[in-house]
């Protein structure tokens, strides 16, 4: 039987004259063989990502790989491999000089606090990563809201982030927007597996339309109070 080479086919983008000194590096530290594949179709996936969006090589920083990591790499094939090889890949980039190194930034205090939890939950409960990632996710949601911009602003047990949100849905909904943009703009998953596997729409230059009726709706409101 005859093996397809892991590099044959399906990408074209600003990532693939890297896709060589990748595959030779995860050789080198002993990834199976198996693992190949699969790293090798996350570079793909974002690849085409990446030409999709108008993004260079150059643009890549955590930020990007995270807004990757949660529009195409979201399920299915690849997913396991999705942060760590967007990690080894970006770290290769730095390293050889392609992509910009990353700015140091002082985490905030409530950052802080939530990587402290994170520390103690492996550490001293020796609890699995992925138990870890979503109690660090409601860390950080409940410290967020508690202690944040909106708390500073005199919000505290009036609203929530979340609140706002769907305020901003209900509204744009209401008023005509198309619900497929609404729900991309607020960076929720496609809900449906099928649609969300062909549809990888972006829907920019609407988003910008309706954003643009956002904010003038809402200095109509500050206008009125």
């Amino acid at each position: 039987m005859k093996i397809k080479p892991i590099l044959s086919g399906g990408s074209s983008g600003p990532l693939f004259p890297y896709f060589n000194l990748y595959l030779t590096q995860i050789k080198k530290q002993g990834y199976a063989v198996g693992s190949h594949y699969e790293q090798v179709h996350v570079l793909k996936v974002c690849d085409r990502w990446l030409k999709r969006t108008g993004r260079e090589v150059s643009d890549l920083d955590e930020s990007v790989v995270c807004e990757c990591l949660r529009r195409v790499i979201k399920g299915g094939y690849g997913k396991n491999a999705g942060v760590s090889t967007l990690r080894r890949l970006l770290a290769m980039l730095r390293r050889i000089g392609v992509t910009p190194e990353a700015k140091p930034v002082r985490p905030s205090p409530s950052e802080q606090m939530t990587r402290a939890y994170e520390r103690f939950l492996l550490d001293e409960r020796n609890l699995v990563p992925q138990t870890v990632a979503h109690r660090r996710l409601t860390a950080s949601r409940f410290l967020s809201e508690k202690f944040g911009g909106l708390y500073r602003l005199g919000y505290h047990s009036k609203a929530t982030g979340h609140g706002f949100r769907a305020t901003a849905s209900t509204i744009l909904n209401e008023n005509g927007f198309q619900p497929s943009i609404i729900e991309r703009q607020l960076a929720h998953a496609e809900r449906n597996e099928v649609r969300a596997a062909y549809n990888h729409a972006e829907y920019l230059p609407e988003r910008r339309k309706m954003m643009q009726w956002w904010a003038d709706y809402l200095g109509e409101v500050a206008k009125k109070h």
